[in-house]
């Protein structure tokens, strides 16, 4: 039954229409001339921007999305590869200038000349493509696929796509693309699977429904051994005797291969990031984190915990791709911080001792004397809620407050510098919001901002955001909020409770549409979200969903005073183009007489992640046309 795009909604208990609904489509004259519109409007805020004020925002944001992103890392004999974001790495043939981008990359232990890689095939669409290469040519593709990989001996592993973003089915292959083999298929449309490597070659399966798992390993010859169920599984490796992983239950997390654990497994007290054995097996590293802090630790069966890297403030990007060479000595990690120089870390794959040494962090001059504070404040239920106060002056003039809280996701506070350093180099303080929802603490905090308690994390969101302002100094009148996909929800939720005062709010692919969306199954993510969100067909879900929803709240004349900037794509399919400007057009119309604008950016040929190219200019742009609205002038 075709639901996008029409007018009606009946859940049974309840209908309702909506009379922007035929702009889900996308295809109409209508749908073209809106676009056409909102391009005319963000141009004319666009171009008042001084050419050499955004070349000096770019050049900043490049340096310091660079420092972040060394070639540190490799796999195999041939390959190079950086970080390039939260999903994405670069790589180059060690002989050559040209990098690529790709989603995930495994080098052939059989001939390092070959790899397999996972690209993007439709302009930030997120449909992937599987293609085995040499430094000359394509030998053989597959499409579409999951975005992750394993190969064990000749074969290669992975995921069949059901749809955009919907991954079921497990399938292998040899290496020279042919014998494919369906090896599982998973029949839960609320269920997505995903491919976990380990540093020791091993490769586990997860099923995953919001944070609901069960997790299988796949042996030397392809068959799937079953492990495990539970609220979360950390893969490790693999014993000689059984799979190396570490689970919860119950509240307490539990190692297979018999590992003494920090707090003495106590899963309240954190959430576990990381894991990979040594070697021998009954002893490795793990990373657990709580409310920014990353703490590194050296674990056996024999002895207790030992804590041997803290990151106070920040974040660790581990390596994935080089799990296959099996006499590696060292695991390299690389720490980022907002206030301290990028560190690459070598952990000994033989005994507890490491490697550590500095990079080149060259925003550490462009943008010095950067300072870290901490704060807390009880949410609206009593709970203690954290956040992180970055600033490079003790007199703020202006405050940003970032928040996400959904999916058990961290808070990417490490990008501070990538993302906002003409703030900071301006005065501005950046606030990070470690809410309910958010994995920056347990999975107790997870679930406390999940479906039916998702009104917390928006409770919490508020709570530091007066938190912040009573720190810094700032007001409502120099306070802007900050969420992308998910948090769209949050600052949109944020801006139409109005019990935090803030002055603006900066936005990228918003979930914003929650009702039509939630309500319409025929979309990519609805059913696998329905933990995570809520099912509308739920009459207690529907209440929830109808109460937090960002379009289907906008009070009218409420918002008239509040600058709203949003920033979407065209191919983004897990929050499609339509919510922002449904959202963008109804926030216009409640409000006839705005004294601030309510501005959307669509990118043409951009998904719900940009182009590390395209994201430095439009970062720029955007950062430029906030600070002319919230000021009046350029700064």
């Amino acid at each position: 039954m075709k639901l996008t795009g029409e007018k009606n909604r009946d859940l049974g208990f309840i209908q309702w229409s909506d009379s922007l609904a035929s702009l889900e489509n996308m295809n109409s004259e209508t749908w073209d001339s809106i676009i056409q519109n909102e391009k005319h409007i963000f141009d004319s805020y666009k171009n008042k921007i001084n050419p050499k004020l955004l070349q000096s925002y770019m050049d900043l944001l490049s340096i310091c999305q660079q420092e972040t992103r060394p070639a540190i890392f490799t796999a195999g004999n041939n390959i190079t590869i950086s970080p390039a974001g939260s999903f994405s790495i670069s790589w180059k043939w060690n002989n050559t200038i040209e990098s690529h981008t790709s989603r995930d990359l495994i080098v052939s232990d059989k001939n390092n000349s070959t790899i397999f890689v996972v690209n993007d095939s439709g302009n930030g669409s997120e449909t992937f493509k599987l293609s085995a290469l040499t430094q000359e040519r394509v030998l053989w593709s597959r499409s579409p696929v999951g975005p992750t990989i394993g190969l064990i001996g000749n074969r290669l592993y992975y995921l069949g796509a059901y749809n955009h973003l919907r991954y079921n089915k497990l399938y292998s292959c040899s290496i020279d693309g042919t014998n494919e083999e369906l090896l599982f298929e998973e029949k839960d449309t609320k269920c997505n699977l995903f491919l976990q490597r380990t540093y020791d070659g091993s490769i586990f399966l997860i099923v995953d429904n919001s944070g609901k798992q069960k997790t299988a390993i796949i042996g030397p010859r392809g068959g799937l051994h079953w492990i495990h169920s539970s609220s979360s599984i950390f893969p490790i490796g693999c014993c000689t005797t059984s799979p190396n992983i570490i689970y919860n239950k119950n509240g307490q997390y539990i190692s297979n291969a018999q590992w003494k654990l920090p707090y003495e497994g106590d899963a309240r007290q954190y959430s576990i990031e990381w894991g990979a054995s040594s070697k021998k097996h009954n002893e490795g590293w793990l990373t657990i984190k709580q409310y920014g802090e990353r703490h590194v630790y050296w674990c056996s069966s024999k002895h207790a915990p030992q804590l041997k890297y803290k990151v106070q403030t920040g974040s660790i990007y581990y390596d994935t791709n080089n799990y296959i060479t099996s006499d590696l000595l060292y695991i390299k990690l690389l720490i980022l911080t907002p206030n301290k120089a990028v560190k690459e870390l070598k952990l000994s794959r033989n005994d507890g001792s490491y490697i550590i040494h500095n990079l080149a962090t060259p925003s550490l001059n462009l943008i010095p004397n950067i300072h870290i504070h901490s704060i807390t404040a009880n949410s609206a239920d009593g709970i203690a809620v954290h956040g992180r106060i970055i600033s490079a002056t003790n007199t703020p003039k202006a405050l940003l407050v970032v928040g996400y809280g959904a999916y058990g996701l961290q808070t990417s506070i490490h990008t501070c510098k990538s993302q906002w350093a003409p703030l900071l180099k301006n005065g501005w303080a950046i606030a990070y919001a470690f809410i309910r929802g958010g994995g920056d603490h347990t999975e107790e905090w997870v679930e406390g901002g999940r479906h039916l308690n998702r009104l917390r994390s928006i409770e919490d969101f508020e709570t530091i955001i007066q938190s912040a302002q009573h720190y810094t100094g700032c007001s409502e009148n120099n306070t802007v909020i900050y969420g992308r996909s998910a948090g769209g929800l949050l600052v949109g939720a944020t801006l139409n409770r109005g019990t935090a005062k803030i002055a603006g709010v900066f936005t990228e692919v918003p979930y914003v549409d929650v009702l039509r969306t939630s309500s319409n199954p025929t979309l990519p993510l609805t059913e696998m979200e329905y933990e995570e969100f809520g099912d509308p067909r739920r009459f207690v879900d529907f209440m929830l969903l109808t109460s937090i929803s960002p379009i289907d709240n906008i009070i009218p004349n409420a918002t008239s005073n509040k600058f709203v900037l949003c920033r979407s794509g065209l191919n983004d399919k897990e929050v499609l183009p339509y919510e922002p400007v449904k959202w963008i057009l109804t926030l216009r119309k409640l409000n006839p007489a705005s004294q601030m604008p309510k501005i959307l950016a669509m990118e043409p040929d951009e998904g719900h992640f940009y182009s590390l190219e395209r994201g430095i200019e439009t970062r720029a742009i955007d950062l430029l046309i906030i600070e002319n609205n919230l000021f009046s002038k350029m700064m």
